[in-house]
Parts: C-alpha cells; structure tokens; sequence
C-alpha cells in the first residue's frame, strides 16, 4: 500500500479554508479536465455526502469550478473561480445520492464543443489528498501523487509490451501499474505510475503506437 507523510495529513499547501473540501475537490476536477483532454463546453457536478452539505460554505463549489478550467489547487485564482467561468462555462452542481461511496464524492460530466461526453467520478480522502475512482463506466484507482500515464488502447495482445517498452527506451522506472477493461477484445485503460518524468518525445511516440485511442499525462502530485 502507499503511505502518506505527516505533511499530507496535516495538509498541502493550498487556497481554501478546507484540505479536504477545498484542495481536495480542486485536485479531484484538475485531474477529471487533464483525463478529458477537451475544451469543456458544459460540466454538471453531482456532489455527495459531506460535499453536497457544505460545498458553499467550503469553498468546494470554486474548487471544482477552478479544478476544471485548469486551475491548480495552489493557485490564487481559485478565489476568482465564479468570475473566470462568467461566459466562459456552462455548469451546474446538484446534490445527489451517488451510493455506497466515500461522503467527500463528485461525479463530474463533461461536455466538449464537438459533443463528447465523459463522466468522471472522484474522492477527496483527506490531507488535500483526491482518488479518481470511476472514468465513464470503467472502475479505476487514480491519485496524482506519481507521474502518471494513462493510455485508452484496444484489449488485444502485447500492447501493454509495446507500450512499456517505449518507456523503458527512457529509462523510466514503473512504480505502479493498472489495467481496467470495459470487456474482452474491447476498450483498455492502462494506469502507469512512475518515477521519472516522462518527455514529449516519449508521449508523442506513445501516443502514435497502433491501437491506442488517447494518452493522457498528469504529472507529480495532481498538477
């Protein structure tokens, strides 16, 4: 299992009155906006338990809002959240019943200009600390706390062997690593977790090998 230091319990460096409200939820929408990869036209936040309770007073809703424009958890501008969305984003929060899930939960559906749609569901666990936990309808365990590649590839034979091999041309060590299905012969999603940054070069060649769909890079920490 991952341990976590004294400084991700007692709290990140971060805007907000709340880890766990406040850095937590930013953390949770800037990974479900690098994971989509689109320009977001219209996002709707589901927002659960704890979340759905106190997101006003937490500071939650700006968080979101700041998270899935791009804003990271430590930047000033998260105060600014509702003035930076003004004609620039559609969005709706509703608090929801998402099930038996941790009380700091948010369901997050994303709308693109072209009409792709993804939904991303993800956990604020404490410390500033967030879990993607859902992408559409594949399970998946995402943290940020690594570098991490996440790949969309067809379920068939050697692609994880063609894809790890261009990470070891770099040298590039693997800390962790996931594969998720939707179904046999169908889509893959591949969570690699390392120790090294990984440069564009290597992504760009990644990204052309034959059966994968889309990359997506979140590097150190969630930003």
């Amino acid at each position: 299992m991952k341990q976590f230091s004294l400084f991700d319990i007692v709290g990140p460096d971060m805007i907000g009155p709340s880890s766990s409200h406040t850095a937590g939820a930013a953390r949770i929408s800037f990974m479900a906006f690098k994971i989509f990869g689109l320009a977001i036209k219209t996002v709707v936040f589901e927002l659960h338990g704890s979340f759905a309770k106190t997101y006003k007073g937490h500071g939650s809703d700006k968080a979101l809002l700041a998270g899935i424009m791009g804003i990271k958890h430590n930047d000033v501008r998260l105060k600014d959240a509702y003035d930076l969305a003004y004609n620039q984003l559609d969005y709706t929060f509703i608090e929801a019943d998402l099930g038996d899930v941790h009380p700091n939960t948010v369901r997050i559906t994303m709308t693109s200009d072209q009409g792709v749609v993804s939904v991303i569901q993800g956990s604020s666990i404490g410390g500033g600390n967030a879990i993607i936990t859902k992408i559409n309808d594949v399970d998946v365990e995402i943290d940020g706390m690594y570098d991490t590649l996440i790949t969309v590839h067809k379920d068939k034979p050697g692609m994880i062997v063609k894809l790890t091999t261009e990470l070891l041309k770099e040298n590039i060590n693997i800390a962790f690593m996931k594969v998720y299905r939707e179904d046999k012969g169908k889509n893959a999603i591949m969570v690699l977790e390392t120790d090294e940054v990984i440069s564009k070069e290597s992504l760009e060649h990644l990204k052309s090998v034959d059966g994968v769909f889309k990359t997506t890079y979140i590097s150190r920490g969630g930003q």
